[in-house]
């Protein structure tokens, strides 16, 4: 099998990584419904994207390719993610909620 651990993506989808590694490890999509319980037509519809993945597939196509959840789940790096928009606006909610409860506790 191909060094499935250092392979690079160009910007990609949670889905296109999971179609990738399958083809590489040369596994059919049923194949991959059986190892991982993972319904077929689920499997399909997570590769074309029209199903977000979660994180108990993530976790099962990782096991079944032999690869860090991460690669799946984040497919272009956590920075990428933690860098969208409204994820900074979290960020900066919650950093500004964080100062006002330390000032009125005293910190």
């Amino acid at each position: 099998m191909k060094d499935m651990l250092n392979i690079k993506f160009p910007k990609s989808e949670s889905g296109d990584i999971v179609r990738a590694f399958r083809k590489m490890a040369g596994l059919t999509q049923a194949d991959l419904a059986e190892v991982t319980g993972i319904a077929e037509s689920h499997i399909s519809a997570i590769e074309s994207g029209r199903v977000k993945i979660g994180i108990d597939r993530a976790l099962a196509f990782a096991a079944a390719f032999g690869i860090d959840p991460d690669r799946i789940l984040f497919p272009n790096g956590v920075d990428q993610v933690l860098a969208t928009p409204k994820l900074q606006k979290i960020r900066r909610a919650a950093e500004s909620k964080i100062k006002v409860r330390a000032r009125a506790s005293g910190e």
